[in-house]
């Protein structure tokens, strides 16, 4: 079984839109731990996103699953609301 450190940079850099596939729904706690290692690793995560009628929309491909707002891993969302300026 091939480990996150077997990976080559590109394929856990397309890690996230693999994640985003059906089959990825149902990860185990141990899988959900090793993709966290392997971010906390990282040095840096950088993620882009521009504003969209209002809401922020981040850009694909991403080093993390995104959608639109929010950032999922594993069963836990993260979800980014832009505040209106004062």
């Amino acid at each position: 079984m091939a480990t996150l450190a077997d990976l080559s940079d590109k394929e856990f850099d397309q890690m996230p839109d693999n994640m985003s596939k059906s089959e990825y729904d149902d990860l185990s706690s141990e899988e959900v731990f090793k993709i966290l290692t392997a971010i906390d690793a990282a040095d840096t995560l950088e993620l882009s996103a521009h504003v969209e009628n209002g809401q922020l929309v981040f850009e694909q491909p991403a080093p993390l699953p995104v959608n639109l707002n929010t950032i999922v891993i594993g069963s836990k969302r993260i979800v980014i609301r832009l505040q209106p300026e004062f």
